[in-house]
């Protein structure tokens, strides 16, 4: 199991790098100014350049990656509930994902818009979680069917 953890944290990392820089390159499209902003300027100041932020950004985003692939082998515990797996795992990543938004200053400022980012948090949560049931449902139904085949 442990080689399972870190071979998917392995892999989680340039994946967490990945859609960061994928997210920074959709929010400066979305400014619509020409710039590419990689990290937020309150991060560039608190690390003293803009260089040290990205940095900074590039190992806490490739750690984010890890938690979401690392701790997604608990889907494969057998004696543990859907509810507990799904519960476990919505604890470590949103715990990780809410230390290191706060560390990069991705968290919006303010108590409303911080409800509203644990709002849509949550909906993104509840979206990807449905999709991958549907995908593993219908990978079921499939061995299933060929299982009845044979």
């Amino acid at each position: 199991m442990l080689k399972k953890i870190i071979k998917r944290g392995l892999l989680g990392f340039p994946l967490g790098i990945f859609f960061c820089y994928a997210i920074s390159i959709c929010e400066s499209v979305f400014v619509g100014d020409g710039r590419f902003y990689a990290v937020v300027p309150y991060l560039a100041k608190t690390c003293g350049s803009e260089l040290n932020a990205v940095i900074v950004q590039f190992f806490l985003s490739g750690v984010v990656g890890i938690s979401y692939a690392s701790s997604a082998v608990l889907f494969e515990i057998e004696r543990l509930s859907l509810l507990v797996q799904t519960a476990l795992h919505f604890i470590i990543t949103t715990s990780v994902f809410y230390i290191i938004s706060f560390v990069c200053h991705w968290l919006p400022a303010g108590k409303p818009l911080m409800f509203l980012w644990i709002a849509v948090w949550l909906m993104i949560y509840i979206i990807m979680w449905n999709v991958f049931c549907f995908i593993y449902r219908r990978e079921i139904k499939e061995i299933n069917e060929k299982l009845r085949k044979n």
